[in-house]
């Protein structure tokens, strides 16, 4: 997993079935992943929608706008990545306020991927967790968005008929 999000997310692939050529990041889930770039070292850029009614990365991502969907378009600080998991975050003024983690590891049936998604942080007022949620959930139900999320991840790392309900948490701290 270490050697996929460090190597992989943005290396261009030919998919034969249309003929186009796209990146890794897109092929790993094409219907949500629009781009993914590697602005340095500790920052990436991540544009995706989550749980798209539409194939949008089948086009340009240039075009990447859909107001009526739940979209990610933010610089995501990458907090550690090593062989046991990856760390993201969002920041604002200093203060994380998203935290998406992602731990692995191998087991006799396979990977065993684990995410958790932090909205909000404990340390703030409730007011100012309560500008979070709404960032996150762009003017649409937190929960509703946060459970398109867990879809979306599910949907990235396994198969959703097979997932256990406790794979995946989401916690809202505000």
């Amino acid at each position: 997993m270490q050697w996929w999000f460090r190597q992989n997310l943005e290396r261009v692939v030919y998919y034969p079935w249309d003929g186009g050529n796209y990146t890794r990041y897109q092929m790993w889930h094409p219907r949500d992943h629009c781009h993914q770039k590697a602005i340095n070292r500790t920052t990436w850029l991540l544009q995706e929608f989550i749980v798209a009614s539409k194939n949008f990365t089948r086009k340009d991502f240039q075009g990447f706008n859909a107001s009526s969907e739940a979209q990610i378009n933010l610089n995501m600080s990458v907090r550690s990545l090593n062989a046991t998991g990856l760390t993201l975050s969002y920041v604002i003024y200093g203060f994380e306020m998203t935290k998406l983690t992602h731990t692995w590891r191998n087991t006799a049936k396979g990977l065993d991927v684990t995410s958790e998604l932090w909205v909000g942080n404990p340390s703030l007022q409730p007011q100012l967790n309560q500008v979070a949620n709404c960032a996150f959930s762009r003017g649409q139900d937190p929960l509703a968005v946060a459970r398109k999320l867990q879809q979306h991840t599910v949907e990235e790392f396994g198969n959703l008929e097979k997932v256990l309900p406790y794979l995946y948490s989401v916690r809202n701290v505000g």
